[in-house]
């Protein structure tokens, strides 16, 4: 029964990817390029430091570079449904932690959603 609880969850996952996958690429495609406009990535020494000198600045400078693969609506989908996989993941594996019971899965998709309808508004940067 474990076997079987653990292949549903795999599937449920890669089905929750590839929903992601689709919204990003087919239904609402022109968010992505959207959102790449407004910022700017450049591959220097001087942007790297500038930027990690600020508290937070590294997880600003990561968030540019994944933003940056979003003029292309196909590849940035994959990157949002990859990330929003690990983070499903990520999650599953907490919620497991704290509770010691297999079935906190279902759980683990509730945060997963909240942030996939929050960077799917166009105002959100």
């Amino acid at each position: 029964m474990k076997y079987l609880d653990k292949k549903i969850n795999v599937i449920l996952s890669i089905g929750f990817m590839f929903s992601v996958f689709a919204f990003f690429a087919y239904r609402f495609p022109s968010l992505l390029p959207y959102q790449e406009q407004w910022q700017m990535f450049m591959f220097d020494s001087e942007y790297f430091n500038a930027r990690i000198s600020v508290p937070g600045g590294l997880s600003v400078y990561i968030s540019e570079f994944f933003v940056q693969l979003f003029y292309h609506s196909l590849i940035g989908a994959l990157v949002i449904a990859l990330l929003l996989g690990l983070m499903l993941f990520l999650q599953t594996l907490l919620n497991r932690h704290a509770s010691n019971r297999n079935d906190a899965f279902f759980l683990s998709f509730i945060p997963v959603f909240m942030v996939w309808c929050l960077i799917s508004g166009s105002n959100v940067k």
